[in-house]
C-alpha cells in the first residue's frame, strides 16, 4: 500500500505520538510540510543546499541530488540506494532550514514545527515497519521509503526567466524594456529616464505617469522619482507629444536613501537575531523545566513502585505463611474417609453386621421349632437368611496392582507435562537467542552502512578543505605578486624565504632557551624556598616538643607535691583525733 505525507498527516491525527497537545493537526502538520517544501525549492533555486536535520541535505544540481541524515535513517531503520550519487558533489553554499521564519508564515511557534517534524518520522517509521511504502512529495523530488530502502527521485525545475517587449508605445504594457528594468532592459537615446506607460488607451490622457504609477519596489535604485513631467519626443511617430516620466533622484538623496535601506535591514536583522535568541532561551528553559519535572516525576514515581513493591513482597510471605499455617491445620483435622483408607473398614463393619444379623436369624429360627404346638409335624421347608444370595459382597482385595497401575499413570502423565514444559522453554530460549542475533546483525549492519557513510562525508569534506586551503593560497600568491609589481617591489626569491625560514627557526629556538633558563631558575629558587620552610618547620616542632616535655615534667612535680601535702593533712587529722579522744 504506497502512502502520501497527507495520509501521515491523518495517522497523526488519530494516533498522535508528539503533538498531543495540539488541535487540527493534518492542518498544523500541512501548513509546516507546506512551509518546508517551499523553503527547500526557493533555497535550491538560488542554487544553495537547504539542510533538514530531521530529513538531510539537498544539493542544487541538475538534477536535483539528495544525501540523507543519520538521524532519519536510523529512525526509518532504511538504508539510503542512491548513496553513491551522492560522491561527487561539488561546492554549494549551505542554507540550514530556518525554523522560526516557518513558524512566523504559519502563524505557529517553533517548538510546534519541531513537533510537527518529528511527528512525520515517527508516523514514517511506524508505516514503514508494518510493511507499507511511503512517498514524501519534497517539491523538488519524491523520497520513496519502503521497508529497508530509500530512494529518491528528483524532479525538472522551471528557472527560465520571463521575456520582455522590446519597444514601447503608447498602449505598451508596464512589464515593456522602458518600465521594468529587468536584465536585458536598456534606456532610450534621447531619454535616460524610464518612461512609465499607462494601461489606458486613452490619448487625451497625458499624465498616465502620475495616475497609474508602477510599483517600484522590485524595481533598480535608479527607479526613484520626483514626480515632475518633461516633454519628450515620440520616435514612433513624426509628432511630439507630452509623455509622463519623473526626474531621478540626485547623487546625494540617492546615498541618503541606500543608507536608510541598510540601517532598516540591519536593524531588522538585528531584531530577528534577538528574537531567535530569545526563543532559544526561552526553549531551552522550558526544556530544562521539564527535565526537572520529568526527574521529579520519575523519582517520585520509583519510589512508588518501591513501595508498592516491598508491601507486595511482605503481603506474598504473609499469605505463604497463612497458607502453610492453614494447610497444617487441615491436615490435622483431615479425615481419611476416601480410598484405599476406608474401603477395607466399610467391608470389615458390613460383614461383621452380616454376621450377626445371620447369627440372629438362625436363633429366631431353632426358637420358632421350641415354641410350636405340633412338634410331631414335620418342619416347615423354608430357606434360612444366611442361606439366601446377596448381589453384592464387600470383600477385601487383596491385591494391590489396581493401586500401583493408577498410581503409575498419575506419575507418567506428571512426567511427560514436565518434558513438554522443558521442550517449551528450550523452544522459546532458542527462538530468542535466534531473535536476539538477528537483531545484533541488522544493527551492526547499519553501523557499518553509517559509518561507511559517515567517512565517505569525512572524505569529502577534508577534499573541499584542502581544495579551499589550495585556493586560498594561490589567490594570496597572486595578490602577493600584483601587489608586488604594482609598487614596483622586486620578487621575493626562494633563498630570501629560505632565510627568512632559517631566522624565525632560530629566533624559536633562542626563545625557547630563554624559556628553558627561567624554568630552571625557577625550580632552584623554589627548591631553596622548601629547605628554609622545612628547616622552620622543624625548629618551631623541636621546640614544641621541648616545652611539651617541660609542661610535662611541672605537671609530675606539682601533684606529687600535692600528694605531699595531702598526706601531711591527712596525719595532722589523725592526730587531731586522737587528740580530741585523749582529752
Amino acid at each position: 500500500m504506497q502512502l502520501s505525507e497527507i495520509d501521515l498527516f491523518k495517522f497523526a491525527s488519530l494516533t498522535p505520538i508528539c503533538l498531543k497537545n495540539v488541535d487540527q493537526i493534518p492542518k498544523v502538520m500541512y501548513k509546516v510540510w507546506s512551509g518546508m517544501t517551499k523553503f527547500i525549492r526557493s533555497a535550491i533555486q538560488q542554487q544553495k543546499a537547504p539542510i533538514c536535520v530531521e530529513f538531510g541535505k539537498f544539493c542544487p544540481t541538475s538534477p536535483v541530488k539528495f544525501i540523507p541524515s543519520v538521524s532519519f535513517l536510523a529512525n526509518a531503520k532504511v538504508l539510503y540506494r542512491n548513496s553513491a550519487e551522492t560522491q561527487d558533489i561539488g561546492n554549494f553554499k549551505e542554507q540550514p532550514i530556518s525554523y522560526t521564519a516557518i513558524a512566523e508564515a504559519c502563524g505557529i511557534d517553533r517548538d510546534t514545527v519541531m513537533l510537527c517534524l518529528k511527528e512525520t518520522l515517527q508516523q514514517l517509521s511506524n508505516s514503514v515497519t508494518g510493511g507499507g511504502t511511503v512517498v514524501l512529495h519534497f517539491r523538488v523530488g519524491n523520497l520513496t521509503v519502503n521497508k529497508g530502502w530509500a530512494e529518491f527521485n528528483s524532479l525538472s525545475l522551471n528557472n527560465d526567466k520571463p521575456k520582455t517587449s522590446t519597444y514601447t508605445s503608447v498602449d505598451t504594457p508596464r512589464t515593456s524594456r522602458y518600465t521594468a528594468f529587468s536584465h536585458s532592459s536598456s534606456v532610450h537615446p534621447s531619454n535616460p529616464n524610464p518612461i512609465h506607460q499607462g494601461v489606458s488607451k486613452n490619448q487625451n490622457n497625458y499624465y498616465r505617469g502620475l495616475k497609474h504609477k508602477t510599483d517600484t519596489s522590485l524595481l533598480s535604485p535608479v527607479i526613484l522619482y520626483t514626480g515632475e513631467i518633461h516633454p519628450t519626443f515620440n520616435f514612433r511617430q513624426n509628432y511630439t507629444r507630452k509623455q509622463a516620466f519623473e526626474q531621478p533622484l540626485s547623487p546625494e538623496d540617492l546615498l541618503r536613501f541606500h543608507q536608510e535601506q541598510i540601517k532598516q535591514k540591519k536593524t531588522f536583522k538585528d531584531l530577528e537575531e534577538i528574537k531567535e535568541a530569545q526563543e532559544n532561551t526561552k526553549t531551552i528553559q522550558e526544556s530544562k523545566v521539564e527535565t526537572q519535572i520529568d526527574k521529579l516525576n520519575k523519582s517520585s514515581l520509583e519510589a512508588e513502585k518501591r513501595k508498592a513493591y516491598i508491601l507486595a513482597n511482605r503481603e506474598q510471605v504473609q499469605e505463604k505463611i497463612t497458607r502453610a499455617q492453614r494447610e497444617l491445620e487441615v491436615k490435622k483435622n483431615e479425615v481419611y474417609n476416601y480410598f484405599p483408607f476406608t474401603h477395607g473398614d466399610i467391608a470389615e463393619a458390613r460383614s461383621k453386621n452380616l454376621n450377626e444379623s445371620m447369627k440372629e436369624d438362625m436363633k429366631k429360627h431353632f426358637k420358632s421349632f421350641e415354641v410350636s404346638p405340633i412338634s410331631n409335624k414335620e418342619p416347615p421347608v423354608g430357606i434360612p437368611r444366611f442361606m439366601e444370595t446377596y448381589d453384592y459382597m464387600n470383600v477385601r482385595r487383596t491385591q494391590k496392582s489396581h493401586v500401583e497401575k493408577a498410581m503409575k499413570g498419575a506419575l507418567n502423565s506428571y512426567y511427560k507435562d514436565l518434558r513438554d514444559k522443558e521442550t517449551d522453554k528450550i523452544r522459546l530460549r532458542k527462538e530468542k537467542d535466534e531473535q536476539q542475533l538477528q537483531d545484533e546483525i541488522y544493527y551492526k549492519q547499519l553501523e557499518i552502512y553509517r559509518k561507511k557513510e559517515l567517512e565517505n562525508n569525512l572524505q569529502v569534506l577534508n577534499e573541499q578543505i584542502e581544495e579551499k586551503k589550495r585556493r586560498r593560497i594561490e589567490e594570496s600568491e597572486i595578490k602577493k605578486d600584483a601587489y608586488a609589481t604594482s609598487l614596483d617591489f622586486p620578487v621575493e626569491s626562494e633563498e630570501s624565504k629560505m632565510a627568512r625560514k632559517d631566522k624565525n627557526i632560530k629566533n624559536a629556538n633562542f626563545l625557547i632557551q630563554q624559556m628553558e633558563n627561567k624554568e630552571k631558575i625557577l625550580k632552584e629558587k623554589v627548591a631553596k624556598e622548601r629547605d628554609i620552610d622545612t628547616k622552620i618547620i622543624y625548629s618551631s616542632d623541636m621546640n614544641l616538643t621541648q616545652e611539651d616535655n617541660e609542661a610535662k615534667i611541672r605537671d609530675l612535680y606539682t601533684k606529687s607535691l600535692n600528694k605531699d601535702i595531702w598526706l601531711k593533712q591527712m596525719e595532722i587529722k589523725t592526730l587531731e583525733k586522737d587528740v580530741g579522744k585523749v582529752l
